[in-house]
């Protein structure tokens, strides 16, 4: 299917950006914002098509409402950010994700709207419930010297059943999801709601609009890569029991650019590597291209990393399709098979020699997954338990070596060293939570840097990468305020007021997506901003794009009710930064402890490797250590214990004295048992490290063997 349609360029005046404070080591700046698209009454009573007042941004009825949620894809040519979005993919993804689309309910919180069968688009017949939140997409082009925003939209003459003028293929366009330029042809791509993409071409130099044409057979496009001037695509396609198998593939565009309408010319693509998951996002490391997978949601499918054969320099070709490897899964980490199917491989890149990766957790899809294949819990604790231990927040992943038979390198950089997995009921046993280590080898179970999610559990998903200014910059989606808005929501719908314990909780939050980065990958991530980057309200760093002299965020930030001049705003941003500190900064190289050999104390004399009352006491010496030396007064270094059930002590803060790289500390335990593990936390500069502490028996001396 091919359609040519018209662009009418709605050019804006050139705007001042916004400067950002709160960064660590850039200037920031707000270059462009969403604005306000439609007007909201109450949830089942707006008006279809009703704009705010393009001069006054005013409402006749209700306030102004910003449905252009994410910046959900970007691209770049020598002068112009070209990108596009998606509206209300909150909504969409809940709807998505009920099991019965008739038991949803429209709701609202202070910060957002869905109405899902509740809409007017779905009483008209417009839309079916599930999907009734759903707008079209945009599409722009921003001016990187001049500030000029463009909506680039592809449009046709208004009538009176499409007073709007939305393209018929725009409107059925669930979001523009990938973007990509090659040579003088930008193009932008996302899923239709019933399968199939959506391309759109442009001409780069020009911004004229070359038309637009649909690729059939999957569902899913996220991310594009260059590499020696050949362009490929991850693409997939969801299972659907008895209708599709589901899978992916990554394609190599083998099309030419002509002039409009430039549909099937320019829509032409190669398969040049097929998957067992959906492909999300890719990249080029070691002249090997490196795609992370989604589950198509088939219960046989699991998430992972694959790797393609060496690339020639022609490219990639349909013989080198069953070439590919899947390096590493999730279930290399993960023990709990059901939850491993909820995992999703978030981005990834190639940085200072290695590979780097993340993982993606849907709020309370794991929860929901589990309730599935097992039943619904019976009675309260039983519903608590299957909740917080189905819970995941992003892990971090960096793999030097991907060789088979053993030959891999592999680190978790954050993550969890143990995790919850569900033993079912057997004919003698009742089904039980247990925390079990994680499948990583021995000697990698351990993070070495941080917990999962940087330390922040809201964060589920390491969401972007882009190696800049010599640093490798990640990305992340942390939904803590809208789990704050969403329970007070819920309190209010009773009646009743927030529990403090809730408040308190809430209370210790830092809302906004975090941004952080790598100097080297011998050092742990520094935090740029964990706030949203400027906006507590975008919960999430969607997309980066570098360029020779600025790095470019395009956020998600799904508060479609905020609009108001004061206060945080909700819709997508486009965020630019540059660099003000150039200079690597002091980093946080080495902390370590020597093994904690722990003495007899419960009185029998003996201290005995099987003897089950043997508690006793130690203590041993830790170091950390910086990559600078300490300037005058000396630097701090925090401490603090990750295993609250082991009474070990230790300072909370460290003092590497002036001149000095590093400092010793004493670390003791007491009335412990033998044969423990500890783990410990060092903080410094906005990185951290993480060490085991193995506390064990002396040698045994009692002449007796106790084997």
């Amino acid at each position: 299917m091919t359609m040519l349609s018209v662009v009418a360029v709605h050019r804006q005046a050139a705007a001042q950006p916004q400067p950002i404070p709160g960064l660590t080591t850039t200037n920031g700046a707000l270059d462009a914002k969403a604005a306000p698209d439609e007007c909201f009454i109450a949830v089942g009573v707006n008006i279809p098509f009703a704009r705010p007042n393009p001069t006054t941004g005013a409402c006749a009825f209700g306030v102004p409402k910003v449905n252009q949620s994410y910046l959900w894809a970007m691209t770049k040519t020598q002068k112009t950010i070209w990108f596009g979005t998606t509206a209300n993919p909150q909504c969409i993804a809940q709807g998505a994700l009920a099991l019965d689309p008739t038991q949803l309910h429209g709701y609202q919180t202070p910060s957002s709207v869905c109405e899902f069968g509740s809409s007017a688009y779905a009483a008209l017949g417009i839309l079916p419930a599930a999907i009734a939140d759903f707008r079209p997409p945009k599409m722009f082009a921003y001016d990187i010297a001049t500030h000029v925003l463009r909506d680039v939209t592809p449009t046709v003459a208004p009538s009176a059943t499409n007073p709007l003028g939305f393209d018929p293929v725009v409107a059925v366009t669930r979001g523009i999801r990938a973007a990509a330029t090659i040579d003088n042809l930008g193009m932008l791509a996302g899923p239709r709601p019933l399968g199939g993409l959506n391309f759109f071409f442009y001409q780069a130099d020009t911004g004229a609009y070359l038309g637009t044409a649909t690729l059939t057979g999957y569902d899913s496009i996220r991310h594009f890569v260059n590499l020696d001037g050949q362009l490929y695509a991850t693409v997939g396609q969801t299972f659907i029991p008895n209708v599709k198998e589901g899978g992916g593939a990554v394609l190599r565009w083998t099309g030419k650019q002509t002039p409009a309408p430039c549909t099937t010319s320019c829509l032409s693509w190669e398969t040049v590597g097929t998957l067992d998951g959906i492909g999300a996002n890719i990249t080029v490391h070691n002249g090997r291209i490196f795609v992370g997978t989604w589950t198509t949601g088939r219960p046989d499918s699991v998430a992972g990393i694959w790797r393609s054969p060496l690339v020639p320099k022609k490219g990639l070709s349909a013989k080198h399709t069953e070439l590919w490897t899947k390096v590493w899964s999730v279930t290399d980490y993960e023990p709990d098979r059901v939850i491993a199917a909820t995992y999703a491989v978030g981005a990834l890149a190639s940085f200072d020699g290695a590979l780097y990766w993340g993982t993606m957790h849907v709020p309370w899809n794991a929860t929901a997954v589990w309730v599935g294949t097992y039943g619904v819990p019976e009675g309260e604790q039983a519903t608590t338990d299957a909740a917080v231990n189905t819970f995941r927040t992003a892990a971090l992943f960096r793999g030097r070596t991907f060789g088979r038979h053993g030959r891999r390198h592999i680190d978790l950089l954050y993550g969890d060293a143990r995790l919850p997995m569900w033993r079912p009921a057997t004919e003698t046993e009742p089904g039980r939570w247990e925390k079990v280590d994680n499948n990583m080898p021995p000697g990698h179970r351990v993070p070495l840097y941080g917990l999962a999610g940087f330390g922040n559990a809201y964060n589920n998903y390491v969401w972007s990468m882009a190696v800049w200014n010599n640093r490798l910059w990640v990305g992340t989606m942390d939904w803590s305020h809208p789990a704050e808005q969403g329970a007070e929501s819920i309190f209010e719908a009773q009646l009743k007021p927030l529990p403090i314990e809730v408040t308190l909780f809430f209370a210790a939050q830092t809302f906004g997506g975090d941004l952080f980065f790598f100097q080297d990958s011998r050092s742990p991530a520094v935090s740029e901003n964990n706030a949203g980057v400027g906006n507590l309200t975008n919960y999430g760093i969607r997309n980066m794009l570098p360029t020779n002299n600025s790095l470019f965020l395009g956020t998600a930030n799904p508060s479609n009710l905020l609009t108001s001049a004061s206060g945080p705003r909700g819709g997508w941003e486009l965020i630019e930064l540059t660099p003000r500190v150039t200079k690597p900064l002091n980093a946080l190289t080495e902390f370590s402890c020597r093994r904690l050999r722990v003495h007899d104390d419960d009185g029998d004399g003996i201290d005995e490797p099987t003897d089950d009352d043997d508690i006793g006491s130690g203590a041993t010496t830790c170091v950390v250590r910086i990559s600078k030396p300490a300037p005058v007064g000396g630097l701090q270094v925090g401490v603090l214990s990750l295993s609250p059930e082991l009474p070990v002590a230790a300072p909370l803060n460290v003092t590497i004295p002036a001149g000095r790289r590093q400092a010793r500390f004493r670390v003791e335990a007491t009335e412990i048992a033998d044969r423990s593990t500890a783990l410990l936390i060092a903080g410094f500069n906005g990185g951290t490290r993480i060490t085991t502490l193995e506390i064990t028996a002396p040698p045994d001396h009692d002449g007796c063997d106790h084997r």
